[in-house]
């Protein structure tokens, strides 16, 4: 028993450092290590407190790799053990569903899912604040989502609307300050959930545009300028090049020709040939030079967001 407990001493410490780093692969990675494991020990029928404690640990990393999950799993999560979720201290839930939704192809597959996890938060009953409502209900997240809608209503709420909810409601001025944030933050991603991906100000993906002087990123309805490093602006030269045709760009070399059969050994001339692989389809040639220049790149960075851009542009024009 004492290996046990040794063992979950050791795994908490995992979880926490996966939880602190903010790092969804490790946390997705080490969800599916500890369920295997205790499915191996067999927790669930030799202890069950043991088992429930791990499936706590484990629903808390799943949250934190949440971007990686399928929608069922997702949607689970949302349904079973949304509790996990509001007990990570710091936990930014708009965030990690914002990142899945990025992972996401088709805009209108986002707002289903966003559709979904409307309905099922709707009904849910994790308790959100530990401090009642003033009709002696509970501080659940359905409770508050109740409160907030018949005041607010179930279009996306105007900013002052918003504001004003914490500054009059006769509940929420009850709250203590810690509780009154997590209301907020909760409230502010279930605003989130409401905005069509359709929508300027509720797309996930961040463009990169940019004018004859200044670059922006634009996110949520608005460009937020950029101050575009030297790095920055050798690749717009890079890539300006390459789409002018000022870089020299090089067309897929020809695959050698098979040697001649009189070359070949007495023993290989009657051997069958091999049939030859149907030939791909062949790329423009400035994406094949664009796509070698961006892995030099870090995912996320802005130098490959602007190749991304130009990649993107030039398959437009080709289809």
């Amino acid at each position: 028993m004492e290996n046990i407990q040794e063992q979950l001493k050791y795994h908490i410490e995992e979880v926490r450092e996966a939880i602190i780093a903010n790092d969804a692969p490790s946390a997705f990675r080490l969800a599916r290590e500890l369920t295997n494991y205790v499915k191996q020990k067999g927790f669930k029928r030799s202890n069950t407190d043991l088992f429930q404690r791990y499936m706590e640990i484990i629903a808390k990393l799943k949250w934190v790799g949440l971007p990686l999950f399928s929608h069922d799993d997702v949607m689970a999560l949302f349904e079973k053990n949304f509790q996990e979720a509001l007990d990570i201290p710091l936990f930014n839930l708009r965030d990690k569903v914002f990142s899945a939704m990025a992972h996401i192809l088709t805009l209108e597959e986002r707002d289903q899912w966003k559709k979904d996890i409307r309905e099922i938060i709707n009904r849910n009953k994790a308790l959100l604040t530990k401090t009642n409502l003033k009709n002696k209900k509970r501080g659940t997240v359905e409770n508050w989502i109740k409160n907030y809608v018949s005041e607010i209503g179930l279009k996306k709420a105007e900013s002052i609307k918003f504001e004003n909810y914490f500054t009059s409601n006769e509940n929420v001025i009850l709250l203590p300050p810690e509780e009154k944030n997590l209301l907020k933050d909760f409230l502010f991603f279930y605003e989130y959930l409401k905005t069509s991906s359709l929508s300027p100000e509720g797309l996930e993906d961040r463009p990169l545009i940019s004018d004859s002087k200044d670059s922006y990123i634009l996110g949520e309805g608005t460009a937020e300028p950029v101050r575009v490093t030297k790095m920055q602006e050798k690749i717009s030269r890079i890539v300006e090049e390459v789409l002018s045709g000022k870089k020299p760009v090089k067309a897929q070399e020809p695959k050698p020709e098979a040697e001649e059969i009189s070359a070949q050994p007495a023993s290989q001339e009657s051997a069958p040939k091999e049939k030859k692989p149907e030939p791909e389809e062949e790329k423009d040639p400035r994406i094949l030079e664009l796509e070698k220049e961006i892995k030099a790149y870090p995912d996320g960075s802005l130098e490959r967001k602007m190749i991304e851009q130009e990649i993107k542009k030039i398959k437009k024009t080709k289809t």
